[in-house]
């Protein structure tokens, strides 16, 4: 009789660990869209001599990784991945980079393939139905240096500029849409022409703070932009500005004018998880850091509002999808070159 309840408590235990080991990580989910997206947008080498150790996909999803958990170092990253096998596995990295491989594929990435791996992170998160018609939009500033508060309050040192970013949020999905990169201290105005520009996705409602009144972004057509006129001298004078004002007015009684505070929201987010501070040296390093984040918190997006159940359904819709591209491309090339396709299999 002992024996027997022992062998239950046993298979008990075990079953339970087997179904409690199931459950996925948030970091091993992110990697797993990270790592696919990448796949599907960059080539997997830089160059065709370069050493194939390491393929360009594996070492973005990396980077992306770092920056998603507080935008660590290099060499932080270099030493979680070194105690992590379940990363590895899902990269299917034989060894671990050394820290200044990744320091350099940071280096190397461009601007179009950040918009490339954008694109592909939003054609996930919105489709063309899924599209809201309200969008929010609004700026912050990211330090240049790490120095904690209590050491820049002892030494006296004031920050005399800063990274201002601006950011233009999709309402419906809370997806990031279009961001500016620029220095601070500056007006918010002069920021939201360019985020327009760069939106792939035309707007029909922008709401947004009294900080973007001026540079003549009050004006009416399409997007109707929501903007809280300034009261110079105490009144507000100009036909354009009254009638500004009564459209924020009618925006704040439907209620329109509240969704402004899920950009801010996502501002938080992105300052909480991914950090306030950039640690990189140039110019073009910050921007590209910045330029990533935002698709790291697109990532997040999926990663955060689908669980572990609709998390497997978006891989296995974005499994077929790669395999129908990929089934085109392959017919493309057989109808370009027939002889050559088939002889290559003999």
């Amino acid at each position: 009789m002992v024996k027997y309840t022992l062998r239950r408590q046993n298979r008990f235990s075990s079953n339970f660990n087997i179904k409690r080991n199931k459950r996925e990580g948030r970091y091993k989910r992110f990697l797993k869209v990270a790592y696919f997206v990448t796949r599907q947008t960059l080539p997997m080498y830089s160059h065709k001599k370069s050493p194939h150790i390491y393929s360009l996909p594996q070492l973005i999803s990396c980077v992306l990784l770092k920056i998603y958990i507080r935008n660590m170092s290099y060499r932080d990253l270099e030493e979680f991945l070194l105690s992590s096998g379940d990363i590895k596995r899902v990269l299917g990295l034989r060894r671990v980079p050394n820290y200044s491989t990744f320091s350099r594929v940071c280096n190397r990435v461009t601007g179009k393939e950040i918009k490339r791996i954008l694109g592909k992170v939003l054609e996930v998160v919105i489709s063309r139905r899924d599209v809201g018609f309200l969008f929010a939009c609004d700026s912050t500033g990211f330090k240049e240096d790490v120095a904690s508060f209590y050491y820049t309050l002892r030494s006296g040192k004031r920050r005399k500029g800063w990274i201002k970013v601006w950011y233009l949020l999709d309402t419906r999905t809370q997806a990031l849409v279009s961001w500016v990169i620029g220095r601070g201290p500056s007006g918010d105005s002069m920021g939201l022409s360019k985020l327009e520009k760069k939106s792939p996705f035309r707007p029909l409602i922008e709401v947004m703070d009294r900080g973007f009144d001026g540079g003549g972004n009050i004006r009416f057509g399409l997007p109707i932009r929501v903007i809280p006129p300034i009261r110079r001298g105490g009144s507000i004078r100009s036909l354009d500005r009254i009638l500004a004002y009564m459209v924020y007015m009618i925006s704040r009684w439907s209620g329109i004018y509240g969704k402004r505070w899920l950009c801010e929201t996502m501002i938080s987010v992105i300052k909480r998880k991914f950090g306030d501070s950039i640690r990189e040296r140039k110019w073009g390093n910050k921007k590209k850091i910045l330029s990533l984040m935002a698709v790291v918190y697109n990532i997040h997006v999926i990663v955060r509002g689908g669980g572990e159940n609709q998390f497997l359904l978006l891989l296995v819709f974005l499994s077929f999808k790669s395999i129908k591209n990929d089934v085109c491309n392959r017919a493309i090339v057989y109808l370009k070159h027939p002889f050559h396709s088939v002889a290559r299999k003999f």
